[in-house]
């Protein structure tokens, strides 16, 4: 999309908020599978949903070494010899680490290439405990993608969110996966029904179950979000819209989920207002974030879209759940690069704080990951000016601290009981002082 219009305005105070590592070699020819997989706008969306959304970090606070208490190569773990950036990274209340993405199978473009949807288990001191590689049978979807993971509130179950594509990563189906604590796959099913094709995007564990999100896709990108809750068993409870109003022809996103204490549901994604089309000829599309409250058996209690005027927002958000309050983490794009915000929302849906800050010259950041630790803390991570970010938050929303490592970029972080906090960095895991 084009960089939107400079002002901008929006319902936020504009108050501030506030060693390098080897790098590992991929063969020229894995590199070649990406590229070619970039110029299909479906599998696009899959690698922009890495990189999830363009935020702005403030330069005036010291950055601290990146000084983790171990690290983890996943790439030499699976076995492949090309593992794209790790997606996502939870943890159980033992403190051990579950991470998902895919890996490459066969010479692209032969008969027996495919891609697998990987999962594999750390313990708390970096022991590998098990892996697992879930393939889709030959044919037309026999490419699998993992984009999110969450952990059950009781740790008896592991649930993965993804996509299977086909040959030409231009028709996707949802799909779900439940493993047990000890690796054995127990089901898998279509995250949601109907005939449109889709993105499994965004997972989130709760008593009795999990909720799974994402949205259908065509050649211009998202079109329509979608929410389903399915119980432990792998029966749907519900599916629903994630915003039944919104127009076809570009709709609505959801990329992130979050359960509060009370069982709540927090859906976060995008809308798009404007009256635009395909047509890169058109004027850019005012896509606005947008944050949704649900009960525990789908009905929507409140949606909370900052829309602020014809600038343009950027179309992901993440949030995560916090004493039955949401913080979530989104930016808007009012000028290039464009500003960001930190919010934590009440259960009513009022803002109890916000913080808007930006723009920087033009190496702006991206943040990629969010989580609320269990003793306060907010964590981010994501990339800025050539290196990767671990931010430390307050949860009146000031920063604390940050931490940087050169080179490469953050996909996601997991904070959990026993002080423990993940996070990974394209085919790294780190488990990180708190």
């Amino acid at each position: 999309m084009k960089p939107g219009p400079p002002g901008g305005g929006g319902p936020f105070d504009r108050s501030a908020v506030g060693a390098t590592s080897p790098t590992v070699q991929v063969p020229p020819a894995a590199w070649a599978v990406v590229v070619v997989l970039c110029l299909r706008s479906s599998f696009f969306l899959f690698l922009s949903g890495l990189l999830a959304l363009a935020t702005v970090v403030p330069g005036a606070r010291a950055v601290e070494r990146w000084d983790p208490i171990w690290e983890r190569s996943v790439r030499e773990d699976i076995g492949s010899i090309f593992v794209p950036p790790v997606a996502a990274v939870a943890t159980d209340d033992h403190g051990n680490a579950y991470v998902t993405g895919f890996r490459a199978n066969g010479s692209w473009g032969s008969p027996a290439s495919s891609s697998s949807m990987t999962l594999a288990k750390y313990g708390p001191a970096g022991r590998p405990l098990w892996r697992r590689a879930w393939t889709p049978a030959p044919g037309h979807h026999r490419y699998a993608v993992g984009f999110d993971v969450a952990v059950a509130p009781d740790g008896r179950t592991v649930y993965v969110v993804g996509t299977q594509f086909n040959d030409s990563t231009e028709d996707g189906v949802p799909r779900i996966w439940a493993y047990g604590a000890t690796g054995s796959l127990r089901w898998i099913h279509v995250a949601w029904g109907g005939g449109a094709s889709a993105m499994g995007r965004a997972v989130a564990a709760r008593r009795g179950g999990v909720v799974v999100g994402g949205f259908t896709f065509g050649e211009c990108g998202p079109t329509n979000g979608m929410i389903a809750a399915w119980s432990r068993a792998g029966e749907r409870r519900w599916q629903d819209p994630f915003e039944p109003a919104a127009r076809p022809a570009f709709g609505d996103a959801l990329y992130a989920l979050a359960i509060d204490a009370q069982g709540g549901i927090y859906a976060v994604g995008s809308q798009d207002r404007s009256a635009t089309s395909c047509d890169l000829t058109e004027p850019t599309p005012d896509v606005d974030v947008s944050i949704q409250r649900r009960s525990a058996t789908g009905q929507v209690a409140w949606t909370h879209v900052w829309a602020d005027g014809d600038a343009v927002d950027d179309d992901r958000a993440l949030s995560a759940a916090a004493r039955g309050d949401a913080i979530v983490v989104g930016g808007r794009r009012d000028g290039y690069p464009g500003r960001a915000w930190l919010a934590r929302i009440e259960r009513t849906g009022a803002v109890r704080w916000s913080r808007v800050f930006g723009p920087e010259p033009s190496a702006g950041a991206r943040v990629t990951g969010l989580d609320v630790s269990p003793w306060g803390p907010v964590y981010a991570v994501g990339k800025v000016k050539g290196a990767m970010f671990l931010r430390r938050y307050a949860l009146d929303g000031r920063l604390v601290s940050e931490r940087r490592l050169a080179g490469l970029t953050a996909s996601h972080v997991a904070a959990g009981l026993g002080g423990v906090l993940y996070v990974t960095g394209e085919a790294t895991l780190w488990r990180m002082p708190t």
